[in-house]
């Protein structure tokens, strides 16, 4: 009986395990065209103007914050971006991972407001523990909205801003 020849798998990962990180060509085109808008439009002025580079920053921020919505990036890694055009497709990367990390906090946002009130409040994080099988104690579950919200209501920049700091 003839034996079978096996193919030899190359080795490093599988083709799932190969999967890369998203980079800024994998945002849809009009989000893309948006962040590079924003990004030269900084950056035409800043030079016209010889505004300093804390400005530079300043006025980035702003703008991304108004156009994208994106109101929690680090300003330094803004001025390492905006140091030098060459480091453009480093800060291209920075605010579309930004873009993504924003998109994925508002979905849990909207899982967590089933009734669409705008805000979570402890019942919605009851309901998913209850979902996922954890006991955990309503006094708990307001010292984790607390830690974030004040006012006990977490609301969608709430969440934006655990996102950033879990790495969601």
């Amino acid at each position: 009986m003839p034996t079978k020849s096996r193919k030899r798998k190359s080795p490093g990962a599988s083709k799932s395990q190969k999967q890369q990180a998203p980079t800024f060509e994998d945002l849809p085109n009009d989000v893309q065209q948006q962040i590079q808008h924003v990004i030269s439009r900084t950056m035409d002025i800043s030079s016209k103007r010889g505004v300093d580079i804390d400005k530079q920053v300043k006025t980035l921020l702003k703008r991304l914050r108004k156009d994208l919505g994106l109101s929690h990036l680090n300003p330094e890694s803004i001025r390492q971006g905006l140091a030098d055009e060459a480091s453009a497709p480093a800060l291209e990367r920075l605010i579309a991972d930004a873009y993504r990390q924003t998109q994925r906090a508002h979905r849990v946002f909207r899982l967590l407001d089933t009734a669409d009130k705008g805000v979570v409040i402890v019942e919605d994080l009851q309901r998913v523990c209850q979902e996922l099988d954890q006991n955990l104690e309503e006094d708990e579950l307001d010292e984790m909205i607390n830690q974030y919200a004040q006012d006990g209501l977490l609301t969608k920049d709430d969440l934006v801003k655990i996102a950033r700091q879990v790495g969601l």
